[in-house]
């Protein structure tokens, strides 16, 4: 594991390696997601979509505070992570993805 620079948004969080690396492509259009793992920091993990043409980027998908902030009402944990997000929809207006709760499997 390669450790990472402290967020300037969120110093007291930690991350074991990871990172976007700088790709180049040919003729390509589009987004990118970017799915966030936390990795058992009290951070909320998020999808980001990274659009190629411009670098805009938007939150598209975050986990409810209520289940997994510390302080949430019904928290579960705070290892929460997505993957395999699909597009189901045209046009980039309908996801689906899965999710893992550590703590069912683990805790």
């Amino acid at each position: 594991m390669f450790p990472t620079a402290p967020s300037p948004d969120e110093p007291k969080l930690t991350r074991a390696g990871g990172a976007l690396w700088r790709l180049h492509f040919n003729d390509v259009k589009g987004n990118i997601h970017i799915q966030e793992d936390p990795g058992a920091n009290d951070h909320v993990s998020r999808i980001v979509a990274y659009r190629i043409s411009d670098g805009r980027m938007a939150n598209i998908a975050r986990f409810k505070d209520v289940y997994f902030k510390p302080d949430g009402a019904q928290f579960i944990t705070n290892d929460e992570e997505s993957s395999g997000v699909i597009d189901a929809g045209e046009g980039g207006q309908l996801y689906l993805m899965t999710i893992t709760d550590w703590n069912l499997i683990y805790g």
